[in-house]
């Protein structure tokens, strides 16, 4: 409960953040008398909430090359803190990855007094780079299919959002170690999850495709676990519910959703941005060059510039 009131106090924050950046929007469009497609946008500093970003070109078709580098960064990211995040579950004993299954033993660490502090497998972190790939990239294409501008979201607000679903992943550990000893009550252990994830979402996602993500990833993710335990049988939850997974698990699928989400936009936001600049940059180096006259001399275009003999 009191990870759900700290998520809530976010979501306050956020929220003013949000509408000063669509109040900004807002502005720019009206005062613009170009077509709401054009592009219309400011470099935001790292300090700021949210980058104040107009629904323009860079945001509505940034190129493929953008979008691949994208991917790569996901997957990447997504590699390193998938299974930080699942070996947690582990340190509560709240699963095992099989020592004698298909993909042979895990990688287990400990601490000192014999404690887990991670445990994961070789295809673990692939898997979770490929959801990376999949999540970051969902959501910024449902937000150009919805055709709706969306202030992309500055590292701060990135972070936190990463921050709580951490926080949030830790928390089903607890609660999940703690409920062993005792009949499995939903108020103490799947009420405040739900409540977790409802609130980032709340506090960071709020759109009608992110929705859609956070149903997807309540209903996925426990299928595609089903398969991994039932029929691959690569780990075990230690206090299953059903079909070997606990009732717990969608919630904390569905909180994962608006981090991984604010994650992609932003990396394809800064990306997009140094694309932009460097076409910029070549496209002013061309003028420069065409500057040149048959001498090799460069004209510029600037009254106190020298005179060129001729």
């Amino acid at each position: 409960m009191t990870f759900a009131l700290v998520t809530c106090i976010g979501a306050l924050v956020t929220d003013g953040a949000f509408a000063q950046s669509r109040r900004t929007a807002k502005k720019y469009l009206s005062r613009s008398s170009l077509r709401p497609d054009v592009q219309l946008s400011i470099r935001p500093q790292f300090g700021e909430m949210f980058s104040k970003t107009v629904f323009g070109r860079r945001m509505s078709s940034p190129p493929l090359s953008v979008w691949k580098t994208q991917a790569g960064v996901m997957f990447v990211a997504s590699s390193f803190l998938g299974p930080l995040c699942d070996g947690r579950h582990s340190a509560h004993d709240v699963l095992h990855y099989s020592a004698t299954g298909i993909a042979g033993a895990p990688l287990i660490l400990k601490s000192p007094n014999g404690h887990i502090l991670l445990e994961t497998c070789w295809w673990v972190p692939p898997a979770f780079g490929l959801a990376g790939i999949i999540l970051g990239t969902a959501h910024p294409l449902l937000d150009r299919l919805n055709g709706v501008p969306r202030p992309t979201p500055g590292w701060p607000a990135t972070l936190l959002c990463i921050a709580c679903f951490v926080g949030s992943y830790e928390l089903s550990g607890v609660l999940a170690e703690a409920a062993a000893s005792s009949t499995h009550d939903f108020m103490t252990l799947d009420l405040p999850l739900l409540l977790s994830a409802a609130c980032i979402f709340l506090a960071f996602e709020r759109s009608a495709g992110g929705l859609f993500m956070c149903a997807l990833l309540f209903v996925i993710g426990p299928l595609v676990e089903i398969g991994l335990i039932n029929v691959l049988h690569l780990y075990a939850y230690t206090h299953p519910d059903l079909y070997g997974v606990p009732s717990w698990i969608p919630q904390v699928y569905a909180a994962g959703g608006p981090a991984v989400g604010a994650l992609g936009r932003k990396v394809l936001d800064e990306l997009a941005l140094r694309a932009e600049n460097a076409e910029e940059l070549g496209q002013g180096n061309l003028q420069r060059l065409a500057l040149l006259n048959k001498n090799g001399q460069l004209h510029l275009n600037c009254p106190m510039a020298p005179k060129v003999a001729k």
